[in-house]
């Protein structure tokens, strides 16, 4: 008797791999979240796996937000499966990513995976990067590796990956990259560092982010807590600042992170964000504020 195949289920939420543009010369210019995922899985070739799906959502990523992250989570923590596959649209696919790392614990590996072009363009990457998706989550099955990874243009990220291109099929770049799908192969693999663990929340508490500008004199808020996107390592014009400090004594949360694409906020009066972008960031603190975390935790 033959070794066990493992279960990969795969998750649709849409995107431009799920994507369809008016003819094949056109890639930038298409509806996204309009393919069914069966549609997808009907061009892959055959896989050592047992591979099933199940279509959480179909839509433009700029659309993504907190009730299909919760529908995600529940249906990962209640499946057998050895490892789980998502597809999603690049635009807010770094967000999903970090949530996603922040509140599973679960000893199997999430992948989620994308596509730069739609189905029907020439040179379309979608196909190939579900594939690469499905030999790395084969792979992490195997050798019993944990944790959410992303895999684009053969690349594999972490969550800390961050979009660099509006169109370049290399669109991603990440400060731990983990190793290269080439031919269904993983190499150069090294494993995912470990995150904390925030309970999932019922709802999420509204964090909004501001960004700051030169000249910049007043904002308005109605949020339980502000990202900052200062300038330089996290600097904000005295205007700013006092309303800011209003805004804390009146009970809000203020996280202060930085515009600047390299580099810390380490110090501020408020709280440093150290290395997270403002969209994460403000992922973070609303799973705090959500669970009930102050400051002084």
């Amino acid at each position: 008797m033959g070794a066990k195949l493992p279960h990969i289920l795969i998750l649709g939420t849409g995107g431009t791999i799920a994507g369809r543009g008016k003819d094949y010369l056109h890639s930038s210019d298409y509806q996204a979240g309009v393919l069914p995922l069966k549609k997808l899985l009907d061009s892959l070739p055959s896989f050592q796996a047992q591979i099933t799906y199940t279509e959480i959502a179909n839509l433009d990523s700029v659309e993504m937000d907190f009730s299909i992250w919760k529908k995600l989570v529940e249906v990962i923590q209640n499946s057998k499966a050895d490892a789980f596959l998502i597809t999603h649209g690049t635009d807010t696919l770094e967000e999903s990513a970090f949530f996603l790392d922040l509140v599973l614990d679960i000893p199997k590996p999430i992948i989620l995976t994308c596509a730069m072009r739609p189905y029907n363009a020439i040179g379309s990457d979608g196909i190939k990067n579900l594939c690469n998706a499905i030999s790395l989550g084969i792979y992490c099955a195997a050798h019993q590796i944990k944790g959410v990874q992303v895999l684009c243009n053969d690349y594999i990220h972490d969550s800390t990956l961050f979009k660099t291109h509006t169109h370049n099929l290399n669109a991603f770049d990440s400060k731990n990259l983990l190793g290269y799908v080439l031919d269904g192969e993983v190499l150069g693999y090294k494993l995912p560092n470990s995150t904390p663990t925030i309970p999932l929340p019922t709802s999420l508490a509204r964090v909004d982010i501001l960004y700051t500008y030169a000249g910049m004199e007043d904002f308005s808020c109605n949020a339980r807590g502000i990202v900052v996107v200062g300038s330089g390592a996290g600097s904000i014009s005295a205007p700013i600042l006092s309303k800011l400090q209003d805004f804390q004594e009146n009970g809000g949360v203020v996280v202060v992170s930085t515009r600047v694409s390299h580099g810390f906020v380490i110090q501020s009066r408020f709280i440093p964000s150290f290395s997270l972008s403002p969209l994460k960031a403000r992922i973070f603190l609303a799973l705090c504020l959500s669970n009930g975390y102050t400051p002084d935790h």
